[in-house]
């Protein structure tokens, strides 16, 4: 998972989705997107259509242009 800052993480699932897991103090362990973590203060799975269109949209130009579809493609490897 990548760790963002302040014990943020964010992971690809074998789906595709995005799950973001946040702790209140540093895991014992690096947190894997399939784990199972009882402690986490934030646990969310973003599916990846959800992503994409996050990302097109936080984006400079945001969704327009099918901009949602180049995210959806960048982040699915398709292009």
């Amino acid at each position: 998972m990548f760790h963002q800052a302040d014990n943020l993480f964010f992971g690809r699932t074998a789906s595709g989705a995005v799950r973001i897991l946040k702790f209140t103090k540093p895991p014992a362990d690096w947190p894997l997107a399939k784990g199972t973590y009882e402690d986490a203060a934030i646990d969310i799975i973003i599916p990846m259509e959800h992503w994409a269109s996050i990302v097109a949209s936080v984006s400079a130009l945001g969704e327009e242009g099918l901009r949602f579809y180049k995210a959806l493609d960048f982040h699915n490897g398709t292009r």
